[in-house]
């Protein structure tokens, strides 16, 4: 009995660490697709900053009017690509980043209550805790002597008078 116990034991084990293997590994996954999409973010910014200058530098080196209007026009249209392109990667960043969250609080909160439906007293004694009978001394609330009593058996004539 106490062999299949130990080896179901074993199995539920087993089994729970293969699914925080899991867990893991899409956590990391979703990581790396957040990072990822950081860099996207970082790199459109970049390239953001870059158009600016160079239209600052394409300013200052026309110096006239007439050719910045129809700049003026490019580039907005640029600039709301741009805007758009960034809101849809922060939402993108936003959403890898909840998911992660999500996974990683359920992870731990699996973690915490335990993937078997043992109970939290159950699960924090050893298992020679269960093995110990209720009558000795170490469930016992009063501390012991130190002296055993020892009882006496009655015999077979004891009983019968």
């Amino acid at each position: 009995m106490q062999r299949e116990q130990r080896r179901k034991e074993k199995h539920l084990q087993k089994l729970r660490q293969k699914e925080t293997d899991e867990i893991s590994l899409k956590i990391l996954a979703e990581e790396r697709k957040l990072m990822e999409t950081q860099r996207k973010l970082e790199s459109i910014r970049l390239l953001d900053a870059l158009f600016e200058r160079i239209k600052l530098k394409q300013k200052l080196f026309d110096g006239k009017q007439s050719k910045v209007e129809p700049a003026k026009k490019s580039s907005a249209s640029t600039n709301k690509k741009a805007d758009k392109l960034k809101a849809a990667q922060e939402k993108e960043i936003e959403k890898m980043r909840q998911r992660v969250k999500q996974v990683k609080d359920g992870n731990l909160l699996k973690n915490f209550l335990g993937t078997s439906g043992q109970s939290s007293a159950t699960r924090s004694r050893s298992p020679s805790v269960n093995t110990i009978s209720s009558d000795d001394s170490i469930l016992n609330d009063q501390p012991s002597d130190g002296k055993k009593k020892k009882k006496k058996k009655k015999s077979m004539s004891d009983l019968s008078s």
